[in-house]
């Protein structure tokens, strides 16, 4: 397979990998699963033949092949039980990561953490910058608005994230547009949010966007957009019979 049509990835490799079992393999196993690692796509996908593999890992034919069949079989003391401690299964066109997806999202989830605290600090920094022409109280509420976003991170609710939402946008989105229903019609900001998200008491629904799913975020900000885009309407009709 010619490898120089891939796009160029990037693959975190957690620090756990060195106390797995791969880590007790020969060196050429061990190869050829890193190597696996920085060829797959974002579903885990290793789109490759055989001898290409073994070209891109260095490794000879025969070394290959050994390592495949030892990443393809059970592993009673892997730490990780989903498919027997299996850690590839062969498919259509090349192989797939077992576990990919679920290391995936936490990287994801980290990354995001990592967005939110950068986010933090630029607020904070900015907050500094300004602090000569805002009151005292307004500052410091800002200052707890943020610390409060970062704590509320921490606590998003598990679950696989879907790749087509960027959490960390929406979530603030979301608040800027309770708030603004809140201000255009008087409703408790609370009041405001239950009812975009579809609220049926704590044991059935989030109320926190940092805490909802990622489709559950986003039907809510769609439904805020909407209420909002109305409001906005009323407002100006009313502005202008004035």
């Amino acid at each position: 397979m010619d490898y120089s049509n891939h796009v160029a990835g990037f693959t975190k490799l957690f620090s756990g990998l060195v106390h797995s079992t791969v880590w007790r393999e020969e060196m050429h196993v061990k190869v050829v699963w890193i190597t696996m690692l920085a060829l797959a796509d974002r579903h885990g996908h290793v789109l490759a033949s055989m001898p290409g593999l073994a070209d891109a890992s260095r490794v000879t034919l025969e070394q290959c092949e050994d390592a495949l069949a030892r990443l393809s079989a059970p592993d009673k003391h892997s730490r990780t039980k989903e498919h027997e401690g299996r850690r590839i299964e062969v498919t259509d066109g090349g192989w797939a990561l077992l576990n990919y997806v679920k290391y995936r999202n936490l990287r994801d989830d980290e990354n995001r953490r990592q967005q939110v605290r950068e986010a933090v600090s630029r607020h904070r920094a900015k907050v500094i910058t300004v602090s000569h022409g805002k009151p005292r109280k307004a500052q410091a509420e800002a200052e707890a608005e943020a610390e409060a976003e970062e704590r509320m991170t921490e606590r998003r609710a598990p679950g696989p994230a879907n790749p087509l939402i960027k959490r960390v946008p929406l979530e603030r989105e979301c608040l800027a547009l309770v708030r603004e229903v809140s201000e255009l019609t008087g409703d408790d900001p609370v009041e405001v949010i239950a009812q975009a998200s579809g609220y049926k008491g704590a044991a059935t629904t989030k109320i926190n966007p940092m805490t909802m799913s990622d489709d559950r975020l986003a039907n809510t900000v769609r439904d805020l957009r909407a209420d909002v885009t109305e409001l906005r309407k009323k407002a100006a009709s009313n502005g202008a019979a004035k």
